[in-house]
């Protein structure tokens, strides 16, 4: 199995999944009902082959829950470079070491 964050277009099986999923996305969180930061997950995909047809296909998933990478998606130098910050700020969110605020200030001061 694929070892660390898997690249943008994999494409894979969740455990007790019978539609294979590709990767569109990193670090999503969720919104709870007061529009609040909510739980987050490794992940974002849609099914595929179909891909993107409906908001409501989009499924949140961690790493954890791959039972099989079927397809490593693009890699290039960009990529390479852009997964082991992808992995440093999902292991921050998840330990508390980092916050939404602190990213989204850093996104700030870079845009």
């Amino acid at each position: 199995m694929w070892n660390g964050m898997l690249p943008i277009g994999s494409v894979v099986l969740l455990k007790e999944g019978e539609i294979p999923i590709m990767v569109t996305g990193f670090c999503q969180v969720t919104l709870n009902d007061e529009g609040e930061p909510g739980e987050l997950y490794d992940y974002v995909g849609v099914p595929y082959p179909a891909g993107f047809t409906r908001v409501n296909e989009m499924i949140q998933f961690d790493h954890d829950a791959v039972d099989r990478v079927l397809a490593i998606g693009f890699i290039n130098e960009d990529m390479l470079n852009y997964m082991p910050r992808i992995q440093e700020i999902v292991d921050g969110l998840k330990d508390g070491s980092v916050t939404l605020e602190q990213l989204l200030g850093e996104s700030e001061d870079n845009g």
